[in-house]
């Protein structure tokens, strides 16, 4: 019933301003935003997300469109991303909407934007907090040139020094890890994603003791790819 309200013809009759509501913005420039009156719209035909934060409170729900299936979630704590859990929730109930990665040990985001877009916008995110780039690997651009094919894939690896370094103080192997590894990649679905290994997962598997250096290099880190991949700041 919520589907046939939302997205169906009762509270909503007409269908161009359903098509106004529930699909992405046009600008003047002819650029399309993949988002609308507060929804947000993957690369996955279909799917769409809306997210908010009040006082107190986190809220998040999505709509996938084969079976038409929707994930609803609430958290007594502002500021909570949802996102996750709830694709995690529909991926138990229809696999699918995640990326099938091991969540104990890699942090995955789907994202709003093609990949060339949100690669830039993750570059620009780093140059305006004078986070240095360090690498760029276009692993699908090498295997072209090897005479083989691979779906697009790239890596950005950028870090802050001071913040790394005392994490290899505490656990020098870590540097085995660091800095940051980020991929982009576009699966077979054409969903775009962005993944790292997290920095919590790094600190555990090489028996660092900085739990407050790890959690604020974890949170800069998700700031940053949560900034490169949605269209609304959250």
């Amino acid at each position: 019933m919520r589907d046939v309200g939302l997205a169906g013809g009762i509270l909503v009759r007409k269908p161009e301003n359903r098509a106004l509501i529930y699909k992405p913005t046009t600008i003047g420039s002819g650029k399309v935003i993949p988002a609308m009156v507060g929804w947000e719209f993957s690369m996955h035909p279909g799917f769409m997300e809306i997210k908010r934060s009040a006082p107190g409170f986190s809220a998040y729900l999505s709509r996938s469109p084969t079976p038409p299936t929707w994930c609803a979630l609430l958290a007594n704590k502002e500021k909570i991303d949802l996102t996750n859990l709830a694709r995690d929730i529909a991926d138990a109930y229809k696999p699918g909407p995640g990326a099938g990665l091991p969540v104990e040990t890699i942090v995955e985001q789907e994202s709003k934007w093609s990949l060339d877009e949100t690669i830039a916008r993750l570059q620009a995110l780093l140059k305006a907090a004078n986070v240095p780039l360090f690498a760029a690997f276009d692993h699908d651009g090498n295997a072209t040139r090897a005479g083989l094919t691979l779906r697009p894939t790239r890596v950005l690896v950028f870090g802050n020094p001071k913040v790394g370094t005392r994490l290899m103080q505490a656990g020098q192997s870590a540097g085995l890890d660091l800095p940051i590894h980020v991929s982009i990649w576009q699966d077979e679905r054409n969903r775009v994603w962005v993944g790292y290994r997290g920095i919590e997962s790094i600190a555990a598997e090489h028996a660092i003791k900085d739990p407050e250096t790890v959690a604020a290099m974890s949170k800069a880190v998700d700031g940053l790819v949560r900034k490169a991949v949605n269209v609304y700041d959250y």
